[in-house]
This record gives C-alpha cells, sequence and structure tokens, in this order.
C-alpha cells in the first residue's frame, strides 16, 4: 500500500517564503523598474562579459588547434626568432634575437634531405598590387611558398593544381590565388589559365584555393580567408620584392619519427650550418606546436584576466544595488515583517524570503547576461571566421557567481529585517 508523505510544518513555511520572495521581488520589479533595473543591468554585464569571453577564447583555441592540425601533429615550426611577446628595450642583452640572421631556401634544403625529416615547406610574404587588363587590386597579400606547401598549411583547391617540383626547378611563374582574390578579379567565373600581372610580371593562375578557416593563423603566416592572397613559388616572390628577413620553416617529421627527435636533428643541422660554437647561442627559433599553444594560453589568460576583473566590476555593482533596493524594501515593509513575527514567523523564515528576493534581482540579470551573451556568440561564430562557442562551464560560473552576489550583499538587508523589534516594527509609520 503507498505511503503518502505530507510536507512538514517547517518545508510549508520554506515554501511559503519562497513563493512570497518571489512575489515580492517580482512586485519590486514593478513598482521601482528604474532602481531594480539599474541592479541588474549590473550583473547582467558582469555575466555577459563572463560569457563572451569565455566564448571568444575558447574559440580561438580551437581555431589554433585546427591550424596546427593542418601542418600535421608532429609537425613544428623554425623562425628568425622568438615566438610570444619577449621583453626588449632596444640594447642588445635584451633583443638579442635582433641579430639573428635570416633563414635562408639553402638552410631549408639542407634539412629537407636529413633522414629524420620528410617535408621542409619555406615560407615568405609581402604586400603587391595586383592588375588584371585595366582593374586594379591594392593591399594583396603576396605568399612565397616551396611547391609542396598544401602538405604543411592545409586547405582545399577548390579548381585547378598545385605547383610541380618541375615548375619549382624552371621558374616558371604560375600562381594560384584564394578565393576573395578571385571573387574581386573574375566575379562568378572559372579562374584556371587566366593570368593576372604582379607589378611587370605576368603569372599564369593554376588553381584557386580555400584557406582553411582560422582566426588568428600561426605566426609567421600572412594573410587569412578574409584577405585576399596570390600564392607564388618562393623564388618569384623573392623578385617581387617579399620580406626575405621573415622566411620560416614548418617541418614535418617522417613517419615513425617523434617531433621531439625530429627538433633535436634540425637544432644540430642548423647549429653546424651557421658554424656556431657550443659556446654561441642558438641563433634562430625552433617551436612546437605545444609551445605554441602554451605561447597562445600565457597571453589570452592575460586578457581573460582583465575580463573577469571588469566582469567582477559588473557584479560589484550588481551587488551594491541589490543592498540599496533591499534596504529601501526593508523600510518600506516594517511594519508588515512586525505583523508577520507577531503572528509568530521566526527570524529564519523573514532572513530566507529578503534573500530569495534579492536572489531574483541578480538571477534576472544572470539570464538577461547569459541571453545577450549566447545572441553575441552567435553572431560572432556566424559572421567571423572564429568558431565562438560558450563552454558548459562559463554559463554555470557566470549564473554561480549572480546567485552568489544575491545572497552575499543582499544578507545585509535580510539580516536587518530579521532583526526587526515587532513592536518596534509595528509602529513604524
Amino acid at each position: 500500500m503507498t505511503k503518502f508523505h505530507f510536507p512538514t510544518k517547517r518545508a510549508r513555511r520554506i515554501k511559503t517564503a519562497l513563493i512570497e520572495g518571489i512575489r515580492q521581488g517580482l512586485s519590486s520589479l514593478q513598482t521601482a523598474p528604474w532602481r531594480a533595473g539599474l541592479t541588474i543591468l549590473g550583473v547582467a554585464i558582469g555575466v555577459f562579459v563572463v560569457v563572451v569571453m569565455a566564448a571568444v577564447i575558447n574559440g580561438i583555441n580551437i581555431s589554433i588547434a585546427e591550424d596546427l592540425k593542418a601542418a600535421g601533429p608532429n609537425s613544428f615550426f623554425v623562425y628568425r626568432r622568438p615566438v610570444g611577446i619577449q621583453a626588449c628595450d632596444g640594447t642588445e642583452d635584451t633583443c638579442l634575437w635582433r641579430s639573428n640572421p635570416a633563414l635562408t631556401s639553402q638552410e631549408g634544403a639542407a634539412l629537407s634531405i636529413l633522414p629524420e625529416i620528410q617535408d621542409v615547406i619555406l615560407h615568405v610574404s609581402g604586400i603587391v598590387n595586383v592588375f588584371v587588363e585595366s582593374k586594379k587590386i591594392s593591399g594583396v597579400v603576396l605568399t612565397g611558398y616551396s611547391s609542396n606547401f598544401l602538405s604543411g598549411v592545409g586547405g582545399t583547391l577548390l579548381e585547378g593544381r598545385s605547383f610541380s617540383q618541375l615548375e619549382s626547378k624552371t621558374g616558371e611563374r604560375v600562381a594560384i590565388i584564394n578565393t576573395v582574390l578571385a571573387q574581386s578579379l573574375f566575379p562568378n567565373r572559372a579562374v584556371t589559365g587566366r593570368s593576372l600581372r604582379i607589378g611587370s610580371q605576368s603569372f599564369r593562375i593554376i588553381g584557386l584555393y580555400k584557406e582553411p578557416a582560422s582566426f588568428l593563423g600561426r605566426p609567421g603566416q600572412a594573410g587569412g580567408e578574409n584577405d585576399p592572397q596570390v600564392i607564388v613559388l618562393l623564388p618569384e616572390a623573392k623578385r617581387l620584392g617579399a620580406s626575405l628577413i621573415r622566411m620560416d620553416f614548418t617541418v614535418r617529421p617522417k613517419d615513425g619519427v617523434s617531433s621531439a627527435v625530429a627538433r633535436e636533428a634540425t637544432l644540430v643541422a642548423l647549429r653546424q650550418i651557421r658554424k656556431l660554437k657550443p659556446t654561441d647561442r642558438t641563433t634562430f627559433e625552433i617551436v612546437s606546436q605545444d609551445l605554441l599553444l602554451a605561447t597562445y594560453d600565457r597571453l589570452f589568460g592575460t586578457f581573460f584576466l582583465v575580463m573577469i576583473t571588469l566582469s567582477g566590476v559588473g557584479l560589484l555593482v550588481g551587488g551594491v544595488g541589490v543592498i540599496a533596493v533591499m534596504t529601501i524594501a526593508v523600510t518600506e515593509r516594517t511594519k508588515e515583517i512586525g505583523i508577520r513575527k507577531a503572528l509568530g514567523a521566526p527570524r529564519g523564515l523573514i532572513l530566507w524570503q529578503f534573500l530569495v528576493e534579492a536572489s531574483l534581482l541578480t538571477g534576472c540579470g544572470a539570464v538577461g547576461g547569459l541571453l545577450a551573451g549566447i545572441l553575441t556568440t552567435f553572431a560572432i561564430s556566424s559572421f567571423s571566421p572564429l568558431p565562438a562557442a560558450i563552454p558548459i562551464w562559463a554559463i554555470g560560473v557566470s549564473l554561480l557567481s549572480a546567485l552568489a552576489t544575491g545572497v552575499l550583499f543582499g544578507l545585509v538587508p535580510a539580516v536587518r529585517a530579521s532583526r526587526l523589534n515587532p513592536v518596534e516594527a509595528l509602529r513604524w509609520e
């Protein structure tokens, strides 16, 4: 036989106080919308900042991981200078990398024949003007690669083909353009076989390229999916004025060779090529994917801490508003509190009711900020290359922070209400 458990008297009181607190909170929104609205706005701003910044940084991490995935899981990079933010006051002691010689094609070729290395993709970049008949496109990213660039950069050829080894050796003037430049030069038309001019040199277009979606790309790579870009072979890029001092390598180890072993072989080989003594410092930088991710984590972690501080200011403003609103509410309802206490309402029940009311105000702000954050995140992911996505922890942290703000800042007026003397409260006018 089923037994029915009726709620205890204490449970019924708590339920009644909860309903009364919600009712009073909604009443405050109706009777004093501006006063309650400022409280809700402060909390909403704090929650909005947490949610959006978490979504942006999460999207950046996803984008960087996709960029590195295109290069291969064991690939690493060689640069002339360190990545990340370096303290440099212009002196030789703090800016040692300034005296590093540029990487060269000869060094890249030497690395490519190491037994541990599968591929070395060389890269330089610059800015040029591109002409097709009487049409001119300014500010086009000129990217120079070795012929095997697709194996280390990723992306898709939508039309045509990539460079051949023969074209690289003979110095044939061929080019691959991205979809942004193609739309400007040849809207809604095929591009393979057409010609364009860079400066005084004419190039035959052999392919249409679409970059992998990326927000930042990896250091050293110029051009993104929103920039017009023309890709040529490395020798031609040099002749067109690409910046050789910023040449970098993407190095892919052979199957079965770990990234650490390949990096060590690269380090030894480059130091030997540059005739560096054991006591000489290394005049280049080998960057693993883990180091690259750690650099981004430090950079955006600092940025996130700043945003969290701003979010805290918003919650503090909301908290001050909670104290003001609830203090006024206690003052306005002093006589009502006196009647309830005279009828036997315990202090804890009065305290609970006002905490519920304060939490309702901050809860409304949290929901508003969360909805605004979701809409903003959707707009970012829809209209930018950043795959912004809100992590579950950000939703939980923002809602709990808003609830804690209501409880902590609402505690002072709630305690004051619970401690009112019923006789004095009944005399209140």
